[in-house]
Formats: C-alpha cells, sequence, structure tokens
C-alpha cells in the first residue's frame, strides 16, 4: 500500500523537523494504521486487467485483444486474490490461476474461429500470467543479496523458484485440458515480437501507472509511476541503439530509475520505492523467466530446443541481476546527493 509508505514516511519527516512529542507521534501512528487509505476492490481488479491489457499493446495487439485482455486480468485478479483470502498456498493458488487464464485463452481461440475474430491465444496467456511471474520478487532478492540480507534473498528467490513452477503447471495442465478439446497453441512469448516505438512507451506507461494503482496509489502517483517507466523503457532502447545488449541496457536504465527515484520522491511526496518498482517493472525479465523454465521442464536435457531454453533462463538471470544492482546503485548514489541539496536548500533559506 503506497499511500500507507507514504503517510509514514511522512509521519518519520514530521518528527524529525518538528520534534513531535512521544505521545503525539504515536497517536498520528494509530490513526494512519487504524484506517489506511486504500482503493476499493474493484479498483484492484481494473488495475490487473489494466496490467494485462498494457502487455497486449507492449507486443503489439489489437484493440479487441486488449479488451478480451483487460477482462481476462480483471477476472484473474480477483481469483487470485479470493484464493489468498482463503488462504490458499501460492503454489495452489498460482496454479489454478494459471489454469483459469489459459482454459480463458483457449476458449477466446475457439470461438474466435467460429466469429471469424483474429485473436492470438499466446498473446493472451502471456497477458494473464504476467500478473502471475515473479520478475519484480526475482529482482529483490537479487537487491537483498546486494545489500547482504543474505537470507531473506535465499528466501525470496525460493518463493520464485515455487511462484513460477506453480504457474509452469498451471499452464501445462490448462494446456493438456485444451488438447482435448482439439484446441492447441504455444504457450511462450518467443513467438511475439514488440510493437513499434511509440506503442511500446504506450504500453509500458499503462503497465507502470496499473502496477502502482493495484498497490493503492493515488492518481497523481499513477502519472508520475508512467512517466518513469516511459523514461526508463527510453533509457534501455537509447542503451540498445548505442551497441548495448539488453542485459547492459537494462542495467543502465534501472541505474537512472533509482537515481531519480530517490532525488525526486520527497517533492513528488510519493515513496521512493514505489517509483523504482513502477520504472523497472516493464524491465523485469518476468516472462523471460517463465520462458526459460518452461522450455526446462518440457524439454529433456539431450533434446535440440534444451540449450536454447537454457540460454533463455540464463539470460533472464543476468537481466534480473543487471536490473537489481542498477536500482541498487542508482538507489546508493542518490542519497548522498539529495542530502547535499537538502542542506543547501536549508542554509539557503537560514540565510534568506
Amino acid at each position: 500500500n503506497y499511500q500507507l509508505i507514504q503517510a509514514l514516511q511522512l509521519l518519520a519527516l514530521d518528527i524529525r523537523r518538528k520534534q513531535l512529542s512521544l505521545e503525539e507521534a504515536e497517536e498520528r501512528l494509530q490513526q494512519i494504521l487504524k484506517k489506511p487509505t486504500e482503493h476499493s476492490r474493484l479498483v484492484v481488479y481494473a488495475a490487473g486487467g489494466l496490467v494485462s491489457a498494457g502487455s497486449v499493446i507492449l507486443y503489439g495487439g489489437s484493440l479487441l485483444m486488449a479488451s478480451i485482455a483487460f477482462l481476462l486480468g480483471f477476472s484473474a485478479t480477483g481469483l487470485l486474490r479470493w484464493l489468498g483470502r482463503i488462504g490458499a498456498p501460492l503454489f495452489y493458488s498460482q496454479s489454478l490461476v494459471a489454469i483459469f487464464v489459459t482454459l480463458v485463452a483457449a476458449g477466446a481461440a475457439w470461438c474466435s474461429n467460429y466469429l471469424g475474430l483474429s485473436v492470438n491465444a499466446t498473446l493472451l496467456v502471456i497477458s494473464g500470467i504476467v500478473l502471475l511471474v515473479a520478475g519484480l520478487m526475482f529482482v529483490g532478492a537479487f537487491q537483498d543479496a546486494i545489500d547482504e540480507y543474505y537470507m531473506t534473498a535465499n528466501a525470496r528467490l525460493l518463493k520464485v523458484v515455487m511462484a513460477t513452477g506453480g504457474v509452469i503447471a498451471g499452464v501445462m495442465v490448462g494446456l493438456y485440458i485444451a488438447t482435448k478439446f482439439g484446441i492447441t497453441f504455444p504457450a511462450t512469448p518467443d513467438r511475439l515480437t514488440l510493437a513499434d516505438k511509440h506503442t511500446q512507451y504506450l504500453g509500458a506507461g499503462i503497465i507502470a501507472a496499473a502496477f502502482v494503482l493495484r498497490n493503492h496509489s493515488r492518481f497523481f502517483g499513477m502519472i508520475i509511476s508512467a512517466l518513469i517507466a516511459i523514461f526508463g523503457w527510453w533509457i534501455s532502447r537509447l542503451a540498445m541503439s548505442f551497441g548495448f545488449d539488453i542485459v547492459t541496457a537494462s542495467g543502465i536504465a534501472a541505474a537512472v530509475i533509482g537515481l531519480v527515484a530517490v532525488m525526486t520522491s520527497r517533492l513528488w511526496r510519493f515513496p521512493s520505492l514505489a517509483i523504482i518498482a513502477a520504472g523497472i517493472v516493464p524491465l523485469v525479465p518476468g516472462l523471460s523467466l517463465y520462458n526459460g523454465l518452461m522450455g526446462v521442464v518440457l524439454y529433456p536435457p539431450n533434446s535440440v530446443n534444451f540449450l536454447p531454453a537454457l540460454a533463455i533462463l540464463a539470460r533472464a538471470i543476468l537481466i534480473g541481476v543487471a536490473v537489481a544492482i542498477g536500482a541498487s546503485f542508482g538507489n546508493i548514489v542518490g542519497r548522498p546527493i539529495r542530502r547535499q541539496f537538502i542542506n543547501l536548500f536549508r542554509r539557503n533559506t537560514q540565510i534568506s
């Protein structure tokens, strides 16, 4: 809940600046925690739908595909949160939602054949499971390792494996059920290509804005997140145009995002954590991680396709490490610079 995080950060600043008494600080803390500001369930479900629709736009899908993906993401988010409320373990909740997404995509493909519509079932599956893939968790694990929280990093990496394993198991079960009805399609993003440059920026902005909306961000925070994500995506494409590979380009973009987040979070009154997370969402290798693990699971070690799948998995890991290093580096560099600006501002204010 980014609004809750921002309220706690503002309280910490007021304690330091205004020298609040212990009683007053405790009273404000109780008020913040008693009733945190958050969006309704429908808004959160709609945000999940927008993440799915943004993913379709990022891969150049049509307006019809984006609309179907929105409904799919809306339903998948509702199902995922319901499973969380009843206490379903992560692996099973991921699997059940992945089965649901795959079967809905198969049903949409079957209906499109009779209605004469152009529906890409693979893209629909990807738009649905993008809500489930643990890309940010994967990057967060490496950030914990960089910050020397090794126990937490190991726990997060194991959680990534279980979460992604649940998605793969669910997709495979869904595909098996679909084949029993004569519906077959590939469920990996290796056959998909990104849209043109302008549409890529639109998709990245929608994904970032919807991501923070799911985490109860304010409307202004959505605008900031969309702009930061578009800026980060542009930085990564610019770096690649200068000859850098996708791993290095992702790391450079993440470093710039981390620096900008730390420098501007207080000005915008929006948590730097939220800015960094939203900015790197389009960069995290969630789909590549899923694609690589799916290939490793599907193909035996002596198969021709096993080594390419292993290469995709290795590249996903490298991208995750690069994004984590970049975001952490930008954060570390930005803090002393911000402190110098704050001290300079205070001295000028006192002099005037």
